[in-house]
């Protein structure tokens, strides 16, 4: 997925959001493992109503299934029965219990990638510039309007987009010499982010790798 090039600030604002996206995409990824049991269970019961029906599917030495055209139906029978694109707050609603640990994991991760940038990119005093205080606030990143998009069979991909909004409280404050100090109080950022997980496979973990990116500059 490719990215539009843009100014540094652009780029810290798009690196900081794909952090705590990741973040909370990881979250996601935690719950759905721990309950792994009851998810493919209920896939299994799809599969094997299928299979009664008179379907088929290719299986290899071990006894694994694999995704081909034959299980299109299974497929279709569990596509998504909902509006393409709605309110999911169950992303928010994970963002919001782990923004504590997110604020403390990414003032580091903001302090460890820019400061060295500083250092190579800014002239003259500017090149001294470092944080004295990073604090994201209390106010953490919403994730509003999930789009899920049915599987693309042909390239075993699954892709969902969502819009990320933050109206941050944060308070920053950044030194250098001969220039002194100076802050951030807020941050407002909004942008349309997507997430591609591919390829799918069908052993454990289901998905073999994964890419973000936003349609528009945040």
């Amino acid at each position: 997925m490719s990215k539009s090039a843009s100014p540094s600030g652009s780029t810290s604002a798009s690196s900081l959001a794909g952090f705590l996206m990741g973040s909370a995409v990881t979250a996601s990824a935690i719950l759905i493992y721990q309950n792994r049991k009851s998810i493919f269970g209920f896939y299994k019961e799809l599969s094997d109503e299928y299979n009664d029906e008179g379907g088929s599917s290719t299986v290899d030495e071990y006894g694994r299934r694999s995704i081909t055209p034959d299980l299109k139906k299974l497929h279709s029978s569990m596509a998504l029965t909902r509006k393409p694109e709605e309110q999911v707050g169950f992303l928010t609603d994970i963002m919001k219990q782990l923004w504590p640990y997110i604020n403390i994991a990414g003032s580091d991760t903001i302090r460890d990638t820019a400061e060295p940038m500083f250092k190579e990119m800014m002239p003259g005093p500017l090149a001294t510039l470092h944080f004295t205080k990073i604090d994201l606030g209390t106010v953490p990143i919403r994730l509003d309007n999930v789009t899920i998009h049915d599987v693309n069979l042909e390239e075993n991909t699954l892709q969902f987009d969502m819009d990320v909004v933050w109206d941050g409280n944060c308070d920053i404050k950044l030194k250098a010499d001969y220039i002194g100090s100076f802050g951030v109080k807020s941050i407002k950022m909004r942008g349309r982010m997507s997430i591609l997980l591919r390829p799918l496979v069908p052993t454990t973990s289901v998905v073999a790798g994964g890419q973000y990116g936003f349609f528009n500059t945040p």
